[in-house]
């Protein structure tokens, strides 16, 4: 550390400044030190410098003692100059041997990798040559082998290798070569005759399945697929046999096929039952007489019934069914055929997609007994009368047509779609058919026997088995072909009926007859679920009902419904009667000849209903609901009789009237459970 000196003049003198630089010399460490230690300045100051002439005495006479060996450090070091100089030029030299060395290790490399290259190239042509010398060369041994090989699997090792080197020869960067030249005309011979015993061996194995086709057809398939390699083979070296050998098979196939599927139809025909074909309508209408017909109505069939075939609709996609001698049911026997072909089309799609590599060859095979098939159908549904074993047909169809989707095979839809227009189309003529007999048919037909007229006819039997046959199928799938149908039938069968009733003798026999058919209808729905006309059928019933009771009521207690009718202008329970204008007098005799004879009335309502309903439960229904109405219309006849008597309080004679409850008592016995 520094320290400025202050100036110090002589003239004038500043104290203040003095004591000021006092005080800044003081805050020196080192003379703060001597300050502190009190000691004397002054002769400090003269030991100090006799010390340093001591130091300066002892410093000459150490470097008088040491200028000799000065002089030899001299020398040294002049030798040492000369011997770095030296070294410098070896250094020199050495580094322009070094940079030399450098040139000739980047040559060395560049070398090297040459070398290594010509070295690859080496290789890679001596291993060209040899692959080219093992393609172009053609053994007596490779030569037997192709020509005089058992056709099989153990042959397809041979035609590769034959396919190699038919492939090797024909490269661009081969073929022009002498060897490639030479070895063309030998492969080709060899290609020839090895396409010819792939040739005979195929046609061998298509000729077995021609000779026992539904036995050995699985074995023999079998067998091709594991030497798919020679229609490959064939594909790749002469297409112009894989074609015919393709073409064949399509032939010999498309013909066992053929053949199989007329005898499947020919055994349909056969063994068909005749009732799907037989003269059958909604109208059962029978013709008899020797030499003029007479139109009289039959009985009701099972024409329209499911029956037993209701066991096809858990069989929908079931295996094809081995018939005896007996007659089926035409949809069973459909069911089966079309079954046999969606497997065998399957099958056949799936062993000619992977053999021959192609997807059309199926359709190809198929395509006649397709076309069979078509106008086997067409002949046959054209006989067909029964509207159910359509809708069965309509419903495989569907069927078959949804399960080769799920198999990805959609080569016969076209076919199937085709088919299903057709049984659409024949289940709306077949509806159209008995829509027109009834709207034809004379509603006098049914009143031929005044005793039994009033009953269920033959024609409501059958539409209610119709019904319910429907009811059953319905479907998703079958929706869209026959609701349409379905309600146009039923409205033409409602107009029928209401034609019918309208014929008949007396009223109450017209609404009988409406009850006990409609009746016969609901209960048919109803075993089986209801369906899409129950609701509409058990609201027509229900209205039936209600105008029987009224009617009948009103024919044996005329007087008092017609009170009961002028003091209420609704059935409402809670509605407020109104004044009428009818004397006590009246009314009492109203009371008095409904307590006399209400329960012999009310008999006779019941045994006469009884007598004319067709069905028991129908008949006690009613009985409950006429019973209900009675009382119904005995507890509003005394409300009519407090609003018209006095302070609106019943007269005194009423309480010698029949009450509510022992009404009630009194119908019981007559309506079982009340």
């Amino acid at each position: 550390m520094s320290y400025s000196t202050p100036e110090i003049t002589l003239g004038n003198p500043n104290f203040d400044e003095m004591e000021q630089d006092i005080a800044m010399f003081a805050s020196i460490p080192s003379v703060n030190e001597v300050l502190c230690n009190g000691v004397d300045l002054k002769n400090y100051k003269t030991q100090i410098n006799a010390e340093l002439q001591e130091a300066e005495h002892e410093a000459l006479e150490s470097y008088l003692s040491q200028i000799e060996l000065s002089g030899y450090l001299y020398e040294q070091v002049c030798a040492c100059d000369e011997a770095l100089g030296d070294i410098e030029v070896t250094l020199d030299k050495f580094k322009s041997s070094i940079g030399q060395l450098s040139t000739d290790i980047c040559a060395l490399q560049t070398r090297s990798q040459s070398i290594t290259i010509k070295l690859g190239n080496k290789k890679a042509l001596e291993s060209q040559l040899g692959v080219f010398a093992s393609d172009v060369t053609i053994s007596s041994q490779f030569i037997h082998q192709i020509v005089n090989g058992e056709v099989g699997v153990g042959y397809i090792k041979v035609l590769e290798e034959l396919h190699r080197k038919i492939s090797f020869s024909k490269k661009k960067d081969v073929r022009n070569t002498p060897a490639a030249q030479e070895a063309k005309q030998p492969l080709d011979v060899l290609r020839m005759k090895a396409s010819e015993n792939i040739r005979k061996w195929l046609i061998d194995r298509i000729n077995e399945i021609k000779l026992c086709y539904g036995t050995e057809l699985f074995n023999i398939q079998t067998r091709l697929l594991k030497c798919r390699y020679l229609i490959r083979f064939l594909k790749s070296n002469s297409s112009d046999v894989e074609e015919s050998v393709r073409n064949y098979y399509i032939q010999i196939m498309s013909r066992i096929y053929l053949e199989n599927f007329r005898m499947l139809t020919k055994r349909i025909i056969r063994q068909m039952s005749p009732l799907s074909t037989a003269r059958e309508t909604l109208i059962p209408i029978l013709q008899t007489g020797f030499w003029k017909t007479k139109r009289i109505i039959g009985e009701a069939t099972q024409f329209f019934s499911l029956g037993d075939r209701q066991r096809l609709l858990n069989e929908l996609l079931s295996p094809p069914q081995p018939f005896g001698d007996g007659t089926y049911p035409c949809e069973t026997l459909i069911r089966s055929l079309y079954q046999t072909l969606i497997d065998s089309f399957t099958s056949e799609h799936l062993f000619c997609s992977s053999f021959f590599d192609d997807t059309n060859v199926g359709i190809l095979i198929f395509g006649t007994t397709v076309r069979f098939l078509e106008k086997f159908i067409e002949t046959l549904i054209s006989r067909i009368t029964d509207p159910i074993c359509i809708l069965f047909l309509l419903r495989f169809s569907i069927s078959h047509k949804n399960e080769m989707n799920r198999r990805t095979i959609n080569l016969l839809e076209a076919h199937l779609n085709g088919i299903t227009n057709k049984y659409a189309e024949r289940f709306r003529m077949i509806i159209r058919e008995n829509i027109e007999t009834l709207q034809q048919i004379d509603p006098q037909m049914f009143l031929e026997n005044p005793t039994t007229c009033h009953h269920v006819t033959a024609m409501t039997k059958r539409f209610s088995e119709f019904c319910s046959s429907i009811t059953q199928l319905i479907h998703p799938d079958l929706s869209n072909y026959m609701m349409t149908e379905l309600y146009h039938t039923s409205e033409e069968v409602y107009l029928l009926l209401g034609k019918i009733s309208r014929q008949m003798s007396t009223k109450e026999l017209s609404i009988v007859f409406l009850i006990n058919n409609y009746y016969h209808i609901l209960i048919t729905l109803q075993n089986v679920g209801g369906g899409p006309l129950y609701e509409g059928i058990e609201k027509k019933n229900m209205e039936l009902h209600k105008e029987y009771i009224d009617y009948s009521l009103e024919g044996q207690f005329s007087e008092l419904m017609s009170v009961v009718k002028r003091g209420f202008s609704t059935d409402d329970i809670r509605e407020n009667p109104i004044r009428i204008d009818i004397s006590e007098k009246d009314l009492k005799d109203i009371a008095t000849d409904f307590r006399e004879k209400h329960t012999q009335k009310l008999k006779m309502i019941i045994d006469s209903q009884n007598q004319k309903l067709c069905d028991n439960q129908n008949a006690q229904e009613i009985s409950q609901k006429i019973a209900k109405r009675i009382t119904f219309i005995w507890a509003r006849f005394e409300q009519l009789l407090k609003t018209n008597s006095k302070g609106g309080v019943a007269p005194s004679w009423w309480s010698q009237m029949t009450t509510l409850s022992q009404l009630v008592t009194d119908i019981r016995p007559l309506t079982k459970p009340f």
